[in-house]
Order: structure tokens, then sequence, then C-alpha cells
């Protein structure tokens, strides 16, 4: 648990380093920052994985909103792999 809780800690330090130091970023700087295009981001605002916020210069999203996104997802991705290691080893994943 700790080396897992280690990860999710050096993940969101690498994030808030490389993010800029505004509190509200573009979609074009979430999208980067992804790895994805501004229509993904717009996306995941509709489908609630990231929060939205229309200001006069457009739509913005949080700078927190975009560190607890990735916090869930390296959180997932972690319970993922320790789950399905197991199956996969074993190879009884796909048997029905």
């Amino acid at each position: 648990m700790a080396d897992a809780n280690r990860q999710v800690d050096l993940v969101l330090e690498q994030a808030e380093q490389s993010l800029p130091r505004s509190d509200y970023l573009t979609l074009a700087q979430v999208a980067a920052h992804l790895g994805c295009s501004a229509q993904t981001v717009r996306r995941m605002i509709k489908s609630n994985k990231l929060t939205g916020l229309e200001m006069p210069r457009g739509l913005r999203v949080p700078r927190v909103s975009l560190l607890d996104h990735l916090r869930r997802k390296t959180i997932a991705a972690i319970d993922n792999q320790q789950l399905d290691f197991p199956t996969a080893q074993f190879g009884d994943r796909h048997e029905r």
C-alpha cells in the first residue's frame, strides 16, 4: 500500500512540475498534458471526468480538477495492475 501511495505521489508531483502555474488551464494545455486532443478534453468535461468552467476567454479546466483526474486514473491503474496480474499470469482470464 505504501508503494501505491508513493506512485500516486510521484505522478502528481511530476504533473505539478510540468503544468503551467495558472489555477485554470486552457483545453489545449490540458490536452497537451494528457496527450489527447482538445475535443477529447471537451468530451471528458461533458462526461464529468473533468470540471469545465466557462470564462470570458473560453472554457477552462481548474488545475485541481486535472490533478484529481490524474490521481484517480493512477489509482485505478495501480488497482488494475494488482488485480489483473495473477489472472494474466495463469492464463485463466478468458476462460468460459
